[in-house]
């Protein structure tokens, strides 16, 4: 657990043994790979740290990609066929993922998968597929988007195949006062967005020193399922890909001379957090009702109040936290379908 610590002592706890342990195995594994990893980053393109800017939204993204799991899994030359004509030389980028990516894989990927992430860490010259995919993605258009699914599909398939992180992940951007605003506002939801991170807050801080400034934000994510991507990757960073829809909350708010810092877990764990501090591993019918209304969810909702009356109460009438996470999975699982766009017809 992450205390309001000194800033340097507040780096040595990252980097204790249990997050020290997870990058170490991780940088072990893959050894058929090791030899060629300085060897697979083609001079046509550069490997740069996408953990900037910080990849945070406040509405909801995964009710801009709802459907995207509907998609059948396709080869990655056919779930990007969409974009053949849009983005620059993406068939000879195709071909050189395919070639140079993780493959054979002990987390038993597919080639069409590995290459998925492989082609996603890519920079080239040109507009490359990952800042046309992030475009896509900060839109808010459905239509702009729907194209992306297939990719997605194959994309999301290829993640959840591979560990998660344990520890904090971590990103920054130049010091900004909005988004220090934003940060520190307790009216405004956030949601993780499609984003790289670091599994380094010492990488993210020497980064900053030479590239933003004296003054950065650093933002760190814990909790949030992020996958470990190193030797899957185009560049030789260890950094864990996070997917969209995790409602966040800022647990902790650190302040230096350099530094403006964040940590953000899940809301619903921060909420348990707060039941369990109280000494309570069970909440009654009330209760639950306002965590589910804190959540976002809509109480009134019939859905809502079905799930709460039919889940399996304990002798006393009390809900069990095992119950509220199974609800909240299940709401979850079962959003509405996005209001259709209206389209409005300006011809006579």
């Amino acid at each position: 657990m992450l205390q309001d610590l000194p800033f340097d002592e507040f780096s040595k706890e990252c980097q204790s043994s249990t997050f020290l342990s997870i990058v170490t195995s991780k940088m072990g594994a893959g050894c058929c790979c090791c030899s060629k990893k300085n060897q697979r980053i083609s001079s046509e393109y550069r490997s740069i740290p996408q953990y900037t800017p910080i990849g945070m939204k406040t509405n909801d993204p995964l009710i801009l990609i709802d459907g995207y799991l509907d998609e059948p899994i396709l080869s990655l030359e056919e779930a990007l066929e969409p974009f053949y004509g849009e983005i620059n030389h993406l068939s000879h980028y195709i071909k050189e993922a395919k070639t140079q990516c993780h493959y054979p894989s002990e987390h038993n990927l597919t080639l069409d998968e590995s290459a998925a992430i492989y082609i996603y860490t890519m920079q080239w010259n040109d507009s490359c597929l990952y800042d046309h995919l992030q475009t896509a993605l900060n839109s808010n258009d459905r239509s702009t988007i729907e194209p992306w699914f297939a990719y997605l599909k194959l994309f999301k398939n290829a993640l959840d195949k591979l560990p998660t992180v344990k520890a904090e992940v971590w990103q920054g951007e130049p010091f900004d006062e909005e988004l220090k605003e934003q940060l520190n506002s307790k009216s405004l939801p956030f949601y993780t967005s499609l984003c790289s991170c670091s599994l380094s807050i010492n990488e993210i801080k020497k980064y900053g020193q030479q590239t933003m400034g004296k003054k950065i934000i650093l933002v760190g994510y814990q909790s949030v399922n992020g996958k470990l991507v190193t030797d899957y990757t185009a560049n030789d960073l260890d950094e864990a890909i996070v997917w969209p829809g995790i409602k966040l909350g800022v647990s902790k708010y650190i302040v230096t001379d350099a530094y403006h810092l964040w940590v953000l877990h899940p809301a619903r764990q921060i909420e348990f957090s707060k039941i369990a501090a109280q000494g309570h591993q069970t909440i009654d019918h009330r209760t639950a009702t306002l965590l589910l209304g804190k959540l976002g969810f809509d109480v009134k909702n019939s859905q809502v109040s079905d799930l709460l009356n039919d889940v399996d109460m304990l002798s006393d009438g009390y809900i069990d936290q095992d119950s509220m996470l199974s609800i909240l999975d299940k709401l979850l699982d079962n959003r509405p379908e996005p209001e259709p766009i209206p389209v409005i017809d300006n011809e006579p």
